[in-house]
């Protein structure tokens, strides 16, 4: 929806939890290291927010939410798994969440562990005709992809303020499609990030 405004790449910004993810930019081309799975919501501004986002949200902005770690339910030990598979480029991803807290009092211990796997094989071409050349429908030779995303949290939340450690590892392996007569080509994208976030509460 964003690149309906001509501008892409560096004149996005990509936010998750208030940090921007700015690696694609310097690095070699990718997607932004953001596990969907980890998200508890993600919200597409539109249209120029350089004001609030910096001078390059010239494009428009993707705000990643985090799932809040700390449940409403009291459980020391809790989790999820979710499979999915899609057909054009045959692949299956898979998630496994653990989370958990305790409470003692008002201040309220909660950790969460994340660990996800994608594999994607060649994509599925139509036929049809480009630039004057013939494209006959099939499989695309080495345009499959694989990724592996882990992280985990810890929290503490007390009356006065919320305390909290993530650090999460973005694993991204992509292949591209070689010219005639060269070699198939294949990049390996590692990226580790540490996050301490504080936040404190007003109290009479």
């Amino acid at each position: 929806v964003l690149f309906r405004s001509g501008l892409t790449a560096s004149r996005i910004v990509v936010v998750e939890d208030g940090t921007r993810i700015e690696s694609q930019t310097w690095d070699e081309p990718q997607s932004a290291e953001i596990n969907p799975f980890e998200a508890e919501r993600i919200e597409v501004v539109r249209g120029p927010s350089s004001v609030i986002y910096g001078s390059d949200a010239l494009g428009g902005v993707v705000n990643v939410i985090g799932e809040n770690i700390f449940q409403e339910e009291n459980k020391t030990l809790a989790g999820n798994f979710s499979l999915n598979a899609f057909r054009n480029n045959t692949g299956v991803a898979g998630s496994l969440n653990l989370f958990g807290q305790k409470q003692n009092d008002e201040n309220i211990l909660a950790y969460k562990i994340n660990a996800t796997g994608r594999f994607a094989g060649d994509y599925t071409q139509p036929s049809g005709n480009t630039e004057d050349t013939i494209v006959k429908s099939g499989k695309v030779f080495n345009s499959g992809a694989e990724e592996f995303d882990a992280s985990g949290t810890v929290g503490y939340k007390t009356p006065t303020g919320i305390y909290k450690f993530k650090y999460s590892h973005f694993g991204q392996k992509y292949f591209i499609t070689p010219k005639p007569g060269r070699k198939e080509v294949e990049l390996n994208i590692h990226t580790n990030n540490y996050k301490i976030i504080l936040t404190g509460f007003l109290t009479n």
